[in-house]
């Protein structure tokens, strides 16, 4: 291609296309390469209880490598920066268990997780292609409980619902910060580090519930209901950046046999409209000081949907 006349963000408003020059400098210069190694060990431990219930045990290391990523501030020469390798050590109990011949089932995981140099994305207040910026945060942690529950009343007809927790934190992450670990900016040293933020897009409680039927005839229907609970779009934890809460409901009824089948269903039954993840502001790590996106961005639930679905078995 030829250099003068590549184009790149032709698809953001008002920008009309960069020019290739401006995002990567042609060079002839070869490329960086680095390498990483990492010892993750694994040890799990199973004990039965009895023939209906067991319980379980396992710690484990993760890793996730380190990178580069084009770091082009509007305005600045744009310069390739790297961060490093992440690790994790989980701690989880597992718990698993039937009852009354099989017709209840109640499983359970409670987990604690330590996070070194989690990998975390900063987004630029420009929103635009290039200008976000992963780094490391230096500790952080999250721990919670994972449940469900399902009872059988009746051959035809079965209940159930999960549970989920969940607590993540920042424990250190120097943010805003010169060399010398001094805040960018003295005035409001706030964002200096994020120390007891929240990660992004972790809600602290989920909760979904509904029941499945169908008897020999072939009639069948399925219906659930799941809530979850608010959560923030960046690790800045700004309260514009806030998601909402939402309660979505999904449900099929149909008719299946040896042919086929056929079902009506519907996809946020309700129509639920909730911004989740929100990305109205951010915070400068160079500056330490918040402002409002130039192309402020919402996640949205989906539209209510309906309709007809037919599945034909050959």
């Amino acid at each position: 291609m030829n250099p003068e006349s590549c184009v790149v963000a032709d698809f953001v408003p008002g920008i009309g296309g960069l020019p290739c020059q401006l995002i990567i400098p042609i060079s002839n210069e070869p490329p960086v390469s680095a390498d990483f190694e990492a010892f993750l060990p694994r040890v799990s431990v199973t004990y039965d209880i009895s023939d209906d219930v067991l319980i379980g045990a396992t710690v484990a290391r993760g890793y996730r490598a380190g990178g580069s990523f084009l770091f082009a501030p509007p305005g600045e020469t744009p310069t390739v920066a790297t961060f490093d390798p992440e690790f994790l050590t989980n701690y989880e109990l597992a718990f698993r268990s039937q009852f009354w011949d099989g017709r209840i089932t109640f499983n359970a995981n409670v987990f604690y997780s330590t996070w070194t140099d989690q990998q975390v994305f900063i987004p630029d207040p420009s929103n635009l292609p290039f200008t976000g910026q992963t780094v490391n945060a230096g500790e952080s942690e999250l721990y919670g409980l994972e449940a469900d529950f399902r009872v059988e009343i009746i051959p035809e007809l079965t209940f159930f619902t999960s549970l989920g927790l969940l607590h993540t934190e920042f424990i250190d992450f120097p943010f805003a910060q010169d060399a010398d670990g001094n805040p960018t900016n003295p005035d409001d040293p706030t964002f200096a580090n994020l120390a007891g933020n929240q990660f992004t897009a972790a809600p602290e409680f989920n909760l979904s519930t509904g029941f499945n039927f169908e008897d020999e005839s072939g009639v069948f229907v399925n219906l659930s209901a799941a809530f979850t609970a608010d959560q923030f779009a960046n690790v800045d934890n700004l309260p514009e950046n806030e998601g909402d809460p939402i309660v979505l409901v999904n449900g099929r009824i149909g008719f299946r046999t040896d042919w086929g089948e056929i079902a009506l269903f519907a996809n946020n039954l309700f129509n639920e409209r909730a911004l989740t993840r929100p990305q109205v502001s951010t915070v400068d790590p160079q500056t330490g000081s918040p402002s409002l996106n130039a192309l402020p961005s919402f996640t949205s639930t989906d539209p209510s949907v309906i309709g007809v679905q037919v599945q034909l078995n050959y």
